[in-house]
């Protein structure tokens, strides 16, 4: 199974603060996708062994 994204220190990131910025909004967008695609691959294990 899948690891949640590691945390990763946005400070240390040799770029200009708008880019920090955008580097921060992003990993929160995967962060979300990634809990959505859990819990779609649950509800779709569980569709699954109904069906069996």
């Amino acid at each position: 199974m899948l690891e949640p994204p590691t945390e990763l220190d946005l400070s240390k990131l040799p770029v200009d603060q708008q880019t920090k910025e955008l580097v921060g909004q992003l990993l929160n967008q995967i962060e979300i996708l990634f809990t959505e695609n859990q819990k779609l691959r649950t509800e779709n294990q569980q569709l699954k062994d109904e069906i069996e």
